[in-house]
């Protein structure tokens, strides 16, 4: 376990070098320009936006813990300096840049992004944790303004990792200012978190299980228990069943999230779930979440890395190379896990169940799968603990038209036909792939700058259900069988069609798609180069279905 762990550092580190040099090269760091300070480098050298992201501004935590944690290798004092003065006056030009309500935009003017304004905020009180003096008194009220917002604010949709860090945010900053408003609201923000809370230890993000989110508002939550300290009985119960699914949810091959949960991300925010095993001193969760870490950093090492949102991951991963680098492991020792060791049992066996979520996973002979039911029976097959395919449903393309399953969809039904079968059924939505144009763009900003600014909540509203929230069609039926055995996988899908569609109609194999827009959804994974075919698959049009018949020999 100790070599591996060391390997997982060494990779860490120079990851980590990497990227918070990148970050260097996205801010502008001229003393006489306005934009001082200013880390998105379309709107201040660029010029191809007429506004600065506001998230964007977030990249002074993660350069405060590179400079705090030696990320930057030794350094002169001049550089120490610099690198001081680009915190100092990215967190200036992020508080002068605010709306006059405290509030930042994120992708559009007069947005006001809760989702930016709470990373923000956080980022700015963590740096000032860091290093008391970062910010004046005379932009102290600014930040008092925006932090005030958010305690107020509540966005449409339910995205738990905003409320969640909302929530620690407002504790942050009841202990820097020394003000009970602040951990007031945090509570009262707190009770509202819980009532999004499954009776599985998850938390909602748009109506179902992201996995990803879940590792961000995990942290939040574990985080809190210092501050809100007589809500600590409270918190442990919720900490405990929310790091099992998490725990639970790390795949045969150590990757976690992706395109099978609510809303397709790979975020992976692991200090918390690290700070939470080492903290239990509990020998399995250790050895599953480092399997995790060696997952994501060597084995099948993936980021985002394009100039907006660099950062988002950045100030985490430092964090979980701070608690690797402070953590003497020597007396923990590597087991396989029983639960992926399957040479032994050959009988196929249901595990890791959390049927409202819609994810289950299987074991059958030396092969897993991992089943997302209510996203319309997303799978992945893993065969000796190794990637084998993904499934994201299939697309059918009528004309012009094009209709996907891989919806999240709680109407969707499911049931054991026989010992080693289980059918889904649900219904396909029509796609539409909505782009900018420069009529809409040109009509957008004119709409935000007199009316929309003083509605951001019904704007973000709309703009979710065109994205987003799509209602199924009743006439498109889909049904879907998997039959499991020691020596494979078969998986029959069978699609409703009409009279004279049969000779328009083509079937598009997806492994990678996510039919909702979010931002942080379709990324390059490893997976995508470690794919393999079926060994058989055929495709039978009749009058009123199409059949897709897949094999998978084992």
């Amino acid at each position: 376990m100790k070599s591996k762990i060391d390997k997982i550092k060494s990779a860490l580190k120079k990851n980590l070098y990497e990227r918070s040099t990148y970050l260097l090269t996205l801010v502008d760091t001229s003393p006489s320009s306005k934009t001082y300070g200013c880390f998105d480098r379309q709107f201040w050298q660029y010029k191809i936006k007429d506004f600065p992201s506001g998230m964007s501004q977030e990249a002074v935590f993660a350069i405060s813990l590179a400079l705090q944690n030696n990320i930057y290798g030794k350094l002169s004092n001049k550089s120490k300096n610099n690198i001081y003065e680009i915190i100092k006056n990215g967190t200036k030009f992020s508080l002068l840049n605010q709306n006059s309500n405290g509030s930042v935009d994120d992708y559009y003017p007069f947005e006001q992004a809760s989702g930016a304004t709470a990373f923000t905020s956080f980022a700015i009180l963590s740096s000032i944790e860091i290093n008391t003096k970062l910010v004046k008194e005379k932009y102290i009220n600014l930040l008092k303004k925006r932090i005030k917002w958010l305690a107020g604010n509540f966005e449409s949709g339910k995205l738990s990792n905003h409320e969640a860090l909302i929530c620690l945010v407002l504790a942050k900053a009841a202990k820097v200012f020394k003000d009970d408003f602040y951990y007031f609201s945090s509570l009262k923000r707190l009770k509202r978190l819980i009532s999004w809370r499954n009776n599985e230890g998850w938390f909602e993000e748009y109506n179902g299980l992201d996995i990803g989110y879940e590792t961000l508002t995990f942290a939040c939550i574990l985080n809190l228990q210092k501050t809100l300290n007589q809500e600590k009985e409270l918190l442990d119960n919720l900490i405990n069943a929310e790091a099992k699914i998490i725990i639970d949810s790390i795949e045969p091959d150590g990757s976690l999230g992706g395109e099978l949960y609510a809303r397709g991300t790979w975020n992976c925010f692991a200090h918390g779930i690290l700070s939470y095993a080492i903290q239990n001193n509990n020998e399995k969760q250790i050895n599953k979440v480092i399997k995790l870490l060696e997952s994501k950093f060597l084995l099948n090492p993936y980021e985002i890395k394009d100039d907006y949102i660099i950062q988002h991951h950045l100030w985490s991963d430092i964090l979980t190379y701070k608690i690797l680098e402070n953590w003497s492991y020597n007396d923990i020792s590597y087991k396989k896990d029983d639960l992926y060791f399957f040479e032994k049992n050959k009988e196929l066996k249901q595990f890791n169940c959390y049927p409202n979520s819609g994810h289950i996973w299987i074991k059958h002979g030396r092969a897993t799968t991992h089943l997302s039911i209510k996203m319309g029976g997303l799978f992945r097959l893993y065969k000796d603990n190794n990637f084998i395919f993904q499934d994201t449903q299939n697309a059918l393309k009528i004309k012009k038209k094009i209709y996907v399953a891989n919806l999240l969809n709680n109407e969707i039904s499911f049931q054991w036909i026989s010992d080693k079968e289980l059918k889904i059924e649900g219904y396909m939505v029509k796609s539409n792939s909505e782009l900018m144009s420069t009529t809409k763009l040109i009509i957008f900003r004119l709409f935000m700058w007199s009316i929309g600014r003083f509605f951001p909540n019904l704007i973000r509203k709309i703009i979710q259900s065109i994205l987003i929230e799509k209602t199924p069609s009743q006439k498109r039926k889909f049904i879907r069988v998997f039959k499991f055995s020691k020596n494979g996988l078969t998986v029959n899908d069978d699609y409703r069609i009409f009279k004279g569609e049969k000779k328009f109609i083509k079937p598009i194999e997806t492994s990678f798609s996510t039919y909702r827009h979010v931002i942080m959804s379709r990324i390059f994974h490893p997976y995508f180069l470690l794919i393999k075919d079926p060994n058989e698959k055929k495709i039978i049009f009749k009058e009123n279905n199409l059949l897709i018949k897949r094999y998978w020999k084992l």
